[in-house]
């Protein structure tokens, strides 16, 4: 099955997919990023990928991998909690939580009471 984005807009001939739809198999998602403070961003999200072009009855869209649909999915949508903007961002926060369960799970050792 293939993947598409739609409704997507362009300024000077540069691609703005923030609040495009990404159409799936099992539906469509939003591709949205957060801003630092975690708010819905209103700024251009712009994201380089391969992709084909395609005219479906009048609607513009972007033919995508199943690859890139899976990182756009995982890192711009809100269907697996938050959303990152850049996959640094994401390693990061992994390691925070596995930082923080690894420290909830020590036991003071002076604690004798």
């Amino acid at each position: 099955m293939e993947y598409a984005i739609i409704d997507y807009k362009t300024k000077n001939r540069v691609f703005d997919f923030n609040n495009a739809k990404l159409d799936t198999p099992s539906g469509q998602l939003y591709l949205q990023h957060l801003t630092e403070k975690g708010y819905y961003s209103q700024k251009a999200l712009r994201i380089n990928f391969e992709y084909s072009y395609f005219n479906d009855g009048g609607v513009d869209c972007l033919i995508i991998s199943k690859e890139t649909a899976i990182f756009l999915i995982e890192n711009y949508t809100n269907l697996n909690g938050k959303i990152f903007q850049t996959y640094e961002q994401r390693k990061k926060t992994e390691k925070a939580a596995g930082d923080l369960a690894w420290c909830s799970s020590m036991k003071d050792p002076y604690d004798v009471g």
